[in-house]
């Protein structure tokens, strides 16, 4: 389990499975082991994914953000947007609900 938790750090969506069976390692039983049996199956399926950057560029990260604030005159509510860029890949987008 240590191998795995390692993965934690590059891997953030594996923290909470892992942690959950590492809390039952003095007393593991058939369904833990089936489930890190799982866990690493996915690992394993998703050894080739991830963000590769080549070393003879250099990335344009680029933020775009939009603001209104007291859009909503009936509520006060402000509303904020963003997207967030590297390169020409989108990393993440925050869009409020209207």
């Amino acid at each position: 389990m240590g191998s795995f938790i390692f993965l934690t750090h590059t891997r953030p969506e594996l923290a909470f499975p892992l942690s959950v069976v590492n809390q039952y390692m003095a007393t593991l039983e058939i369904g833990h082991l089936t489930t890190a049996k799982y866990i690493h199956c996915y690992v394993v399926g998703i050894f080739d994914h991830g963000i590769f950057f080549p070393h003879n560029i250099d990335p344009t990260l680029v933020c775009y953000v939009d603001v209104a604030w007291g859009w909503d005159l009936d509520h006060w509510h402000s509303i904020t947007g963003m997207i967030i860029k590297l390169d020409m890949t989108l990393i993440l987008s925050l869009n409020p609900k209207l």
